[in-house]
């Protein structure tokens, strides 16, 4: 497994750097219920950008097997 490490400065005043890590953010809405107002959003954090993609696409693909269209945006970001 790869991982894809960032330097940040602690917030302390001092100059140290830490080890921290990129992560790969995926976000939807998930449906607990036949009302539109019966969503909640979701996320699930991933260490590198193809599983994040993966992940997405299947999802995407889960929400056109079942013909769900509205709210199903899913989106992959970064945060570093």
């Amino acid at each position: 497994m790869k991982w894809f490490k960032k330097t940040i400065e602690a917030p302390s005043g001092e100059s140290v750097e830490l080890e921290g890590l990129h992560t790969w953010m995926v976000r939807w809405t998930s449906r607990h219920g036949q009302y539109q107002s019966e969503t909640k959003p979701q996320v699930q954090a991933f260490t590198n950008a193809e599983d994040a993609e993966h992940f997405a696409k299947s999802l995407r693909d889960a929400f056109a097997l079942i013909k769900h269209t509205s709210g199903n945006t899913v989106t992959v970001e970064v945060q570093s």
